[in-house]
């Protein structure tokens, strides 16, 4: 499920934080659900689905930070495909080269629309190849 989009590398500037924002209940996939200016900004349009979010994440991070905020479903309900005819996850094999990617649990619609982020979060250690937890060092 390629899109153009996603075969571009990241191109917003480098000392600048990339946002998205997914909310299945709360968001649609009409909505930018992306914004280079706070997490507020794009969790005030999330977009709805992680298939989405797939489509317009670009893969190649080109020394780039990106922010992903999933907000969870309410009564552990999983995410669904777009055609709502399977459950669905975020897979991000084959994404890289970004300096930091963070993807953070949003338990709340005003969390996802804040300009901070939450405790639960995990960062992509490039040099370590692997998800860290916060408060666990990530070498640079």
């Amino acid at each position: 499920m390629n899109t153009i989009q996603q075969q571009l590398p990241a191109d917003w500037p480098i000392d600048t934080v990339a946002y998205f924002a997914v909310d299945y209940d709360g968001g649609s996939d009409a909505n930018l659900g992306f914004s280079l200016v706070s997490m507020a900004a794009a969790g005030a349009a999330p977009m709805k689905t992680l298939q989405q979010l797939f489509n317009v994440f670009p893969k190649m991070g080109n020394g780039r930070i990106a922010v992903i905020a999933i907000k969870p479903r309410a009564a552990g309900a999983t995410y669904r495909n777009k055609a709502n005819t399977a459950d669905d996850d975020l897979d991000l094999r084959g994404v890289l080269g970004y300096r930091r990617l963070i993807v953070a649990r949003q338990e709340t619609a005003r969390e996802i629309s804040s300009p901070t982020l939450p405790q639960t979060r995990w960062y992509l250690a490039p040099s370590k190849r692997r998800w860290v937890q916060t408060g666990m060092e990530v070498s640079r």
